[in-house]
């Protein structure tokens, strides 16, 4: 089972080349979702599906849903352990901390070494929770293979699975993100101070 091959050989080499926590990684004028710390230390090539699982209440509590535009991934090209394939698919899943229920966008996208690979979507709206998935089923060895970072997370929102069914806790964050716009119900008090405006 792959789901137990998880690789510090890179930690070394990653913890070296400095955080990827820039800032300038996805467009500002987005909000951006992200559990990593920017500090890329492990990789791993464990798992079929490499999932990150977003709650809403952790960055803007109250709020109904995402419109998600663009997905960020960090991946590692070990030299000792060459990928088969770059090519994996960015999926966009609805669900809460038990895992991926309902399939909300899929994209092909080509992996980069140590270089945000960005994945540009025409407008998801997500849930409060929702995935978003390294899918690397078209490759023999689980590859490209994924970043995380140092510290071990307080909250599990990083998992690894072989099935879609079965969703371990990884033993970092994944350095896989999110941006787009917070969307919030207009409920009754809402409605009531826009037509008092009027």
């Amino acid at each position: 089972m792959r789901i137990t091959l998880i690789c510090t050989v890179a930690l070394a080499v990653a913890a070296s080349a400095g955080t990827v926590n820039d800032g300038d990684s996805l467009d500002r004028g987005r909000a951006l979702l992200q559990y990593d710390d920017g500090d890329p230390s492990w990789l791993t090539w464990g798992g079929t599906y490499r999932g990150v699982w977003f709650d809403l209440e952790d960055f803007s509590p109250g709020a109904s849903g995402f419109l998600l535009e663009v997905t960020e991934y960090w991946m590692y090209h070990h030299p000792t352990y060459p990928w088969d394939t770059s090519v994996f698919l960015a999926d966009v899943w609805s669900g809460g901390s038990g895992g991926p229920a309902v399939l909300l966008d899929q994209n092909l996208a080509t992996a980069v070494h140590y270089a945000p690979t960005y994945v540009y979507h025409a407008g998801v709206d997500t849930p409060p929770d929702f995935w978003v998935l390294e899918n690397v089923s078209m490759s023999w060895g689980g590859w490209p293979s994924l970043s995380g970072d140092a510290s071990p997370p307080l909250i599990d929102h990083s998992f690894v699975s072989d099935d879609m069914q079965a969703w371990e806790p990884a033993m970092s964050d994944w350095l896989i993100r999110g941006s787009g716009e917070f969307e919030t119900a207009l409920d009754a008090l809402t409605w009531g101070a826009i037509k008092a405006l009027f």
